[in-house]
């Protein structure tokens, strides 16, 4: 399977937690990028709620929405999400032969 045109899940995202305010669970990433070469790969994320495209200078990008959030809880809550990956095409086809490394950054606050 070519794993450049194909939404491909990655991880599964599990967080918990007992802070009766509740809480968020917010997405950003950056691009893959390369130490010995100047090509950068950008690609998409989603997780819950949340989608971002990573920006074309490899710098991090945050998504607009929430992956989730809870105003306030009455016991401990469990959550759960696929983070899935779409890359972009025509970076992936264009990149020369190297090593490439993107972050994906999950960020659980408690309120």
């Amino acid at each position: 399977m070519k794993n450049y045109d194909a939404t491909l899940t990655v991880k599964k995202l599990i967080a918990y937690c007992n802070s009766v305010a509740g809480y968020d669970i917010l997405l950003s990433a950056s691009a893959m990028v390369s130490a010995s070469v100047s090509h950068i790969i950008t690609y998409s994320v989603t997780a819950g709620g949340a989608t971002v495209t990573t920006a074309a200078d490899g710098s991090e990008t945050a998504a607009t929405n929430k992956v989730t959030e809870k105003t306030s809880l009455d016991r401990i809550d469990f959550y759960g999400a696929d983070i899935t990956i779409t890359v972009n095409e025509t970076d992936y086809l264009s990149a020369v032969t190297s090593t490439y490394a993107g972050t994906i950054k999950i960020t659980l606050i408690s309120n």
